[in-house]
């Protein structure tokens, strides 16, 4: 049996997901141009995309964050590992 660490991108959407349940936040998968619903007590639904580094959104998820703003919803982009100064505008 092998012992492979996770990358770094799995462990970083694990932590956001977490976040998000102990928040009270039902999190769903999407897979989708954003990477999970969170779907929070009183509030819209919360679209998630994460980013481990400085990455920016591809163009499936800038679409998927015009969408989600145009019908009132919410596109979020967390990120794990990218210093504040650095990062790109998503």
């Amino acid at each position: 049996m092998t012992n492979k660490k996770a990358p770094a991108w799995e462990h970083c959407e694990n932590e956001k997901r977490q976040q998000y349940s102990e928040k009270g936040c039902k999190v769903v998968p999407t897979g989708k141009g954003s990477d999970f619903l969170a779907i929070c007590p009183d509030q819209k639904p919360i679209l998630v995309e994460v980013k481990d580094g400085c990455h920016g959104l591809t163009e499936l998820q800038k679409k998927t964050m015009n969408e989600a703003n145009s019908n009132g919803w919410e596109y979020r982009t967390e990120r794990c590992g990218c210093p504040k100064s650095e990062r790109s505008h998503s």
